[in-house]
């Protein structure tokens, strides 16, 4: 078996250092490496031993490309797992890597979860059902989950759809009371609140009723729906651009009125 002495040790960057041999052979390793496996000049390595170095070199390059990963910002075991294999991680040395930053403390689902939906109550956007999507996505087991959330006041729940239904009635304040509701109710629940906190939200709002207002509002988009009407009968027509400016909720009176006005310009 043939033996391969180290005959020098140069210290390179970010704690590398490059082993060369007697043969000509020159590898790289990571400071904890070449201390772990006691590699000084003169150390005698069969072939076996430098395949093993260099096993545990790339194991710690993908475990100091896993810290770095974790400088940014939280990540969960299912987040790390995926990036390390990425970064061409074997199955094996993926999962040994995140049972030790599991046990070091550096990987915890929980922890991430409960920091997560503290900081989405917080922002008051999402509600719980569009953080449980974003979590399962993100690889959490759903009764870490369920237990974190299960924990969240109701209350605050509430105010957060509340707040974010009031914020939503700005962007719909060109639309009927009717209108509005269904959209914001529709924003709601597309956030991630449920039908009955979204229903309770949107009822307690407060909206300010301008008669002049809407007439215009009903005249312009009634005009519309006029004019695309044209090609059928009078009664037909009427009947189709009274059933659509309903649906948008337009009082039924002001309705009539629109359609009596747009007969006597035909006339």
């Amino acid at each position: 078996m043939e033996i391969e002495t180290i005959v020098k040790i140069v210290k390179l960057k970010n704690k590398n250092y490059k082993l060369e041999f007697d043969t000509g052979r020159k590898i790289i390793v990571h400071e904890d490496v070449l201390v772990k496996e006691q590699l000084f000049k003169g150390t005698q390595m069969t072939e076996n031993f430098i395949n093993r170095v260099i096993d545990l070199q790339k194991k710690e390059q993908l475990y100091q490309k896993a810290l770095y990963y974790l400088n940014f910002k939280m990540r969960t075991i299912h987040e790390m797992k995926k990036y390390l294999l990425d970064k061409e991680a074997n199955e094996e040395e993926a999962s040994q890597i995140v049972e030790e930053l599991v046990s070091k403390g550096f990987l915890n689902d929980k922890n991430y979860t409960s920091q997560y939906v503290a900081m989405q109550l917080r922002l008051k956007e999402k509600g719980p059902f569009q953080i449980k999507k974003v979590l399962l996505k993100k690889g959490i087991e759903e009764n870490i989950i369920n237990e974190e959330l299960e924990s969240i006041n109701s209350d605050d729940i509430y105010q957060n759809a509340f707040k974010l239904a009031e914020k939503s009635q700005k962007k719909y304040q060109n639309k009927t009371e009717k209108e509005a509701k269904q959209k914001i109710m529709q924003r709601l629940v597309n956030k991630g609140y449920s039908y009955d906190i979204a229903k309770e939200a949107v009822a307690n709002l407060e909206f300010e009723y301008d008669e002049d207002k809407e007439w215009e509002q009903l005249v312009k988009l009634g005009d519309k729906y006029w004019d695309k009407a044209w090609k059928y009968e009078t009664y037909i027509k009427k009947e189709k651009v009274k059933q659509k400016l309903y649906q948008k909720g337009y009082k039924y009176e002001l309705i009539l009125e629109f359609i009596e006005q747009k007969l006597k310009e035909d006339e």
